[in-house]
């Protein structure tokens, strides 16, 4: 079903770029996420684009202009039954916020339109700028992986199927989607940079498979290729070793960050 993704990116740049006003804002349209890699999967995945805005001085990007992607994506959405997530970033953001980790992660985006700048480039000037050194990058993660430890560990104590619709499919989708983030982030722990899912698995199986029990990974990646088939029973069991699972692999990577 990559095509479907494909066939609305393309779409999406023809049309945010035949609107005159819409195209003297917009310095780059890049394609990025599981769609640029192919791993997309119908049903479950975004269809992620990345947009580098113009903006004032404080980084804030025209209402009308947003207004107008707003529309876009909601007709792209519709017309292929795909959610469009809009990465509205600008030049500000990338220099003053953005974690060199996303900053990489975008430098690999597949671009289709620009108006002269390079994005690689673009990026690569903004990390050396910033510094950035091993330590940052591992207090970096360290942190994120704190916050994202709490924050799974908070939606499972909290949602329920009395308070939230459809509560198994969208617990089981947020701790899918978050075992791959983390798996991501113990590689970038050992600086190591997967490109793709299937890297990513390979790497992490090669480099944890003695931490946590990486079939829960390869489980997850299971249940995300097979979504529109999975079923409340299936999610049940596999919620709980999801939680472990996470818990596992942050408290290992935790120690290791206090003893050095």
């Amino acid at each position: 079903m990559d095509g479907i993704f494909l066939k609305a990116f393309d779409r999406f740049v023809k049309e945010s770029t035949s609107d005159r006003k819409l195209k003297q804002f917009i310095e780059i349209i890049a394609l990025v996420g599981s769609a640029r890699t192919r791993e997309a999967i119908y049903g479950y995945s975004d269809l992620d684009i990345l947009l580098l805005i113009k903006c004032n001085r404080t980084g804030n990007i025209n209402f009308g202009i947003t207004n107008k992607l707003r529309k876009i994506a909601a007709d792209l959405s519709k017309t292929y039954n795909v959610k469009i997530s809009l990465l509205t970033h600008t030049f500000n953001d990338l220099k003053y916020y953005v974690d060199p980790e996303y900053l990489i992660h975008y430098s690999w985006g597949k671009v289709a339109y620009t108006q002269g700048k390079n994005l690689k480039k673009e990026i690569n000037k903004i990390l050396r700028e910033k510094g950035f050194t091993k330590e940052d990058l591992e207090k970096l993660i360290i942190y994120n992986i704190r916050h994202g430890r709490f924050n799974i560990v908070r939606k499972f104590v909290s949602l329920n199927e009395y308070n939230t619709i459809n509560y198994h499919k969208i617990l089981g989708k947020e701790l899918i989607d978050y075992i791959f983030e983390l798996c991501e982030w113990a590689l970038i722990y050992k600086n190591e940079w997967p490109r793709t899912k299937k890297s990513l698995i390979k790497q992490f199986t090669e480099n944890y498979n003695k931490v946590v029990n990486v079939n829960i990974l390869k489980r997850a990646n299971f249940l995300r290729n097979q979504w529109l088939k999975i079923n409340k029973e299936t999610l049940n069991y596999f919620i709980p070793s999801a939680i472990k699972f996470i818990v596992k692999l942050s408290d290992s990577l935790i120690k290791d960050y206090i003893k050095k």
